[in-house]
């Protein structure tokens, strides 16, 4: 297969290997390694954001509908139980109260307990904390943004870097 050197000149060279190993026929299986090492991808929001906009949408085959479908799942999600919250109580106290307002929030409230749910289960597969798990709805909304930006980065190539250089635009959808 080559091993990382024939995939180095790759934009997301992980994902590249990933699919020439399947591609050889051979298994390829992935494990949590959090009691074996731990890791720090990214110091800043600087550095999230030009390494997820630069990798997300090649990762996905440069599929706009996965994009989209994720940008829309991420705001279902997160996003909008948190809102329906805001916006029911607050309509709620300033005009009254309604039978559907009660409903609204109680599913709203039941998508919330399920996200902190999901947070509890990742803090403990990664061994992380699970802190800041209120945020969840701001999460939800910058993988959207993320998501979409990355496939206006990679197809248009504006601001698309990594580490201070300039990215060269694709050449197969597979990249």
């Amino acid at each position: 297969m080559g091993g990382h050197q024939a995939v180095a000149g790759y934009v997301a060279e992980d994902v590249a290997l990933a699919r020439r190993i399947k591609e050889s026929g051979l298994k390829l299986r992935h494990f949590l390694g959090a009691n074996l090492a731990k890791l720090r991808m990214y110091r800043s929001w600087t550095a999230l954001w030009e390494g997820w906009t630069k990798v997300l949408y090649l990762g996905a085959q440069r599929s706009l509908w996965l994009m989209v479908s994720l940008a829309l799942l991420m705001l279902n999600i997160y996003l909008i139980p948190w809102l329906v919250l805001v916006i029911v109580f607050s309509k709620s106290f300033l005009i009254g109260w309604k039978t559907v307002d009660l409903l609204a929030m109680c599913l709203a409230l039941i998508a919330i307990l399920l996200q902190y749910n999901l947070r509890t289960l990742a803090a403990q597969a990664f061994r992380s904390s699970p802190k800041y798990w209120w945020l969840h709805g701001l999460g939800g909304l910058l993988v959207a943004v993320i998501a979409i930006a990355s496939v206006i980065k990679t197809e248009t190539g504006w601001g698309w870097t990594w580490r201070g250089r300039v990215l060269k635009h694709p050449i197969s959808p597979r990249e």
